[in-house]
């Protein structure tokens, strides 16, 4: 398949530089994954109205994660930083959005350390933008990522998000990102957790992934 693209393609285009270098041999353009932008940064309610909206505890500190359920987004490390916080953080929830593969194992963790009233499975969702307004903090220990649109839309929502070190570090456009080794032990994960502290959003930064310009670069790409 790489041949085939490297042979007949006119223009080479990825997600992200480490994108570039997993996929191809020479070098490609560089187009960012677009969001709706408005969709995500605009607060209609307090965050415990959103958190009614949705049935969700509004006292809760919430985790949240959002992506399918398959090996390589890692959901057991995620298990695994809740049952260390559960013991420090009273009243501490998991939220995740999604479906696929590995749904069902990541269940019976649950049920095995009956955690069941705690964490919440809200299944595929066209409202992320709302969901993603009942969280405190976003995790996300992925064991790869081409960039990982989740994380963007997260922070364009104004939340400071902790991360695994393989995802590209262009995904950090607002400076509230926290870089951490899927080799580091739990407590450091569940320190930046509790540390997070989230900084004004330089929106010059978001607006490079705004839908609107991003279709533009490609209309311009495919008329040329």
């Amino acid at each position: 398949m790489k041949y085939l693209i490297l042979k007949n393609s006119t223009n080479i285009l990825a997600c992200s530089k480490e994108a570039s270098k997993d996929l191809f041999i020479k070098e490609a353009e560089i187009i960012n994954n677009g969001i709706e932008i408005n969709r995500f940064i605009n607060h209609d309610y307090t965050k415990e109205e959103y958190r009614k909206l949705k049935n969700l505890p509004k006292d809760a500190f919430i985790i949240g994660h959002v992506g399918g359920f398959r090996p390589e987004k890692n959901h057991v490390k995620l298990i695994d930083i809740f049952l260390s916080l559960n013991k420090k953080i009273k009243n501490l929830h998991l939220v995740m959005v999604g479906e696929g593969e590995t749904k069902p194992t990541v269940k019976s963790l649950i049920n095995k350390y009956e955690i069941e009233d705690n964490v919440h499975f809200l299944g595929a969702r066209k409202d992320i933008e709302v969901i993603l307004k009942t969280f405190d903090v976003f995790v996300f220990p992925s064991l790869y990522e081409g960039l990982g649109i989740a994380i963007i839309e997260a922070q364009v929502s104004g939340l400071y998000c902790v991360i695994s070190n393989t995802i590209p570090r262009t995904v950090d456009i607002t400076g509230n990102v926290c870089f951490l080794p899927l080799e580091a032990d739990i407590e450091q994960w569940g320190n930046a957790i509790l540390d997070h502290r989230c900084k004004s959003i330089n929106k010059s930064k978001i607006k490079d992934f705004d839908i609107k310009i991003i279709t533009e670069r490609m209309y311009n790409i495919y008329s040329n």
